[in-house]
């Protein structure tokens, strides 16, 4: 663990300890606040949301979502309740459907390419 990620991470426990950051508050925030609320434990928080409002879903996409994985077939609703938010979106519009392309990380890139609202393809 690096200082950037230790000091964040002794704040984080410390707003939950102190009580300024609470289970019950993150729920309350709006979907896309809550990924970014209070990192790695409101990243869990809304992956578990996310699941328990699927019971549809298979098991093995739940247990992908919950372990911050992927795989070919999801959907990207299931893509991005596991990776979260894409830094970049490149959409390409074929007679064929729309091609998309989701860019993940600043200096080392994973990419997952979906064709209409399946992923057919994953690049890391």
């Amino acid at each position: 663990m690096n200082k950037k990620q230790l000091i964040v991470s002794l704040a984080m426990i410390l707003s939950i300890l102190s009580g300024c950051v609470t289970a019950e508050s993150l729920k309350k925030l709006p979907d896309e606040r809550l990924r970014y609320s209070s990192g790695f434990y409101a990243e869990n928080l809304y992956r578990r949301e996310v699941v328990g409002r699927h019971p549809d879903w298979q098991e093995r996409t739940k247990q992908a979502i919950l372990s911050g994985n992927v795989f070919i077939g999801m959907t990207k609703e299931q893509a991005r309740a596991s990776w979260g938010e894409a830094y970049k979106v490149n959409r390409t519009l074929t007679q064929y459907g729309v091609h998309e392309q989701w860019v993940y990380g600043i200096y080392s890139y994973s990419f997952l390419y979906f064709d209409d609202d399946i992923l057919t393809s994953i690049q890391n």
